[in-house]
């Protein structure tokens, strides 16, 4: 029995903004042109995709954004059909400085986040009722450059949170498990940049993983009879971001339009396994193998200026799910999905501009097993829109 009580999977949640934990949009200007940004100087948001882009535009540049994101996941199988619905708000804040040679630059975004939301009664409630992970990443960046070429280089600071609550089964009652614990770590990102033709540019840049190691509490809500064998106590975990390599070509045929693509390759191969390390003695620890596979993703889109003051971007882009068949669940909804976005850039002054940004994700959809080994199969949207505005002296 205290095996069975005691003995609980950590379902890390991975949702809605990316494959794996992977947000999709840290500038809207990409956000238009499918997430394609490794090779947009002009784009204050560029400090994330390719911070060495930054020297081909020299001054002042600033961008503060807000990205809305609403999922719409659904788990269905024998005898249930339920969903789970929320809504986020990723912010996201660049600002640099380029003269001729050197720069320096600066980031706040929200590279990695997600949050799962089941009903309190469904029928996987023992496996998962509800789970988050999100990233703050401060960054920062010194860039230089020669003739054609720049490149850059910084530090970047992570602070994260996971956490998550489920339903225990004590046969003729039910109680809650519930874990929240925080995390530090520290990467290093590089990049490399060059503009061989006046109209072709080229990037390559480089985010380092990130270790954190995750240290909490778990809070066990059980009958008195059961109070004994759950205890609350300190628990620990860690978890490896992915390193993340991103190649990016942006082409301009013609004055008024130019096209993107970018090629992204994320090593999820980092999470290789999960272990929940309970303080407690009379709680035993827990060792999961997660075997998460690396992912190439394209991103391709353009730009088109219909008016002297008005941009119009399409995009799209597939992005691979990471999460292997049999470790799909529900807090790993996760399948391959499609993007398809759009956005504006409106200049309302010479020096100030407007970016909007609207983008749909449609998941392909995925087979998983429940606590009872039923089959479940998990399919969603999830829709997108941002705003941001930049500013360039």
């Amino acid at each position: 029995m205290k095996k069975l009580i005691v003995s609980m999977s950590l379902l890390v949640p991975s949702v809605a903004l990316g494959a794996g934990w992977s947000t999709v949009d840290q500038s809207v200007a990409a956000m238009g042109t499918g997430g394609a940004g490794a090779a947009n100087a002009e784009d204050p948001g560029a400090n994330t995709y390719n911070a060495a882009a930054g020297m081909m535009s020299p001054g002042l540049a600033a961008s503060l954004g807000l990205v809305i994101a609403a999922p719409s996941l659904k788990a269905s199988g024998e005898g249930f059909d339920v969903r789970s619905s929320d809504v986020s708000l990723p912010p996201h804040l660049h600002v640099r400085f380029t003269g001729e040679h050197f720069g320096v630059g600066a980031s706040v975004t929200v590279p990695f986040g997600s949050r799962v939301e089941w009903p309190e009664d469904w029928a996987g409630r023992f496996d998962l009722r509800s789970a988050n992970m999100q990233v703050i990443r401060a960054s920062a960046f010194l860039s230089g450059r020669y003739d054609f070429v720049s490149v850059a280089v910084g530090p970047h600071f992570d602070s994260a949170t996971l956490g998550f609550v489920r339903s225990i089964d004590f046969i003729d009652t039910e109680g809650t498990a519930a874990i929240e614990t925080k995390a530090n770590g520290i990467g290093v990102s590089a990049s490399v940049f060059a503009r061989p033709l006046d109209a072709l540019d080229v990037g390559l840049s480089y985010a380092s993983r990130t270790k954190l190691s995750f240290e909490g509490f778990a809070d066990f809500d059980a009958p008195p009879e059961f109070s004994g064998r759950v205890q609350d106590g300190a628990i620990s975990t860690a978890v490896t971001l992915p390193d993340r390599f991103r190649l990016g070509a942006r082409y301009r045929p013609a004055q008024d339009w130019e096209v993107l693509a970018d090629l992204e390759l994320t090593l999820w191969s980092t999470i290789d396994r999960l272990d929940l390390d309970f303080a407690s003695e009379d709680t035993d620890d827990i060792e999961q193998v997660r075997d998460w596979k690396t992912t190439v993703t394209p991103r391709i889109g353009a730009r088109y200026s219909v008016l002297s003051f008005l941009d119009v971007r399409a995009g799209a882009y597939f992005d691979p799910s990471p999460v292997p068949s049999q470790t799909v669940g529900p807090g790993s909804p996760d399948s391959s999905r499609v993007g398809l976005t759009a956005g504006a850039g409106l200049a309302l002054i010479e020096q100030v501009r407007v970016d909007l940004g609207y983008q749909l994700v449609l998941f392909t959809g995925a087979d998983g097993t429940n606590e009872s080994e039923d089959t479940v199969y998990y399919d969603g949207a999830v829709h997108l829109v941002g705003a941001s505005i930049a500013a360039r002296l």
